[in-house]
């Protein structure tokens, strides 16, 4: 899978907790469980935070190592 691949997908799971958030839709339903655990607003805000966050970082990392590369 490419890195950029990754990014992307990082980012769109953000934009789904923000818009989670957002709706007031803030449950989930766990593998194999019929109960609904609920979250609250600033929880789903903090993990979409801290997702871009982490694509943020995996883009600074890459372009740094490109730049490493470009000429040699």
């Amino acid at each position: 899978m490419a890195v950029q691949d990754v990014t992307a997908m990082l980012r769109d799971m953000a934009r789904a907790f923000e818009l989670q958030a957002q709706s007031g839709e803030c449950a989930w339903t766990a593998e194999g469980q019929a109960n609904r655990d609920g979250l609250d607003a600033g929880t789903m805000r903090t993990v979409a935070g801290i997702l871009c966050a982490q694509a943020d970082e995996m883009d600074v990392q890459l372009i740094a190592i490109a730049g490493q590369h470009a000429y040699g």
